[in-house]
């Protein structure tokens, strides 16, 4: 059996980005201690989410703030105000 695992990013704007975690195969299993993902699997699988979910919150973070700074030094201003 093969799996696929799929982060789906809703930007807010009605724009969904797929973006793929995982693919694993897993043999037929005999055994109910081998039906789940691993320990090790499983550690891994948090860790490509948490640095998709990371990243994309921090890019989103970081280009707002770009935008406001480039929004007030372009309304005249010698030194923006009010930002971070």
């Amino acid at each position: 059996m093969k799996f696929e695992l799929i982060l789906a990013v809703d930007s807010g704007a009605g724009e969904i980005t797929n973006v793929p975690l995982a693919q694993m195969t897993r043999p037929d299993v005999s055994e109910r201690a081998t039906l789940g993902l691993s320990l090790c699997e499983s550690k891994q699988l948090l860790a490509q989410l948490q640095h998709e979910i990371v990243t994309r919150n921090w890019l989103r973070v970081f280009c707002n703030r770009q935008n406001r700074l480039k929004g007030a030094w372009n309304m005249g201003s010698r030194r923006p105000t009010g930002i971070g």
